[in-house]
């Protein structure tokens, strides 16, 4: 797993990032500025099946020209993995399925 600040550093310049919390029910997506300073929420999209969830975030990814995913990594408070850290790992090689882009995992722990 690439670490956000050296993730950073691979992504065109001229490219954009895309923040994640994926759940449940929701995906929660914020894109950064073209500096990759400041992220802006954008929309939240209701889950309605992996390959509908996906098929929207690649018009998102297309719109605003992002380089690279960030995923928020729900850790247990002890920094091991669980269920749902099982599910953002799943959905992320979903993503990498469909379109050949770099993400990485940022803890969520205590956020």
């Amino acid at each position: 797993v690439t670490k956000p600040r050296d993730f950073i550093d691979q992504i065109n310049i001229a490219q954009t990032l895309l923040g994640l919390d994926f759940g449940d029910k929701t995906i929660g997506i914020a894109v950064s500025d073209k500096s990759k300073t400041i992220a802006t929420p954008i929309i939240t999209i209701k889950r309605k099946g992996i390959l509908k969830d996906i098929e929207k975030l690649l018009s998102i990814l297309e719109e605003y020209d992002v380089g690279g995913i960030i995923l928020g990594l729900p850790l247990s408070l002890d920094g091991s993995e669980n269920k749902s850290t099982e599910k953002v790992r799943k959905f992320a090689q979903e993503i990498k399925k469909c379109k050949d882009i770099k993400i990485a995992f940022q803890d969520e722990r205590y956020s």
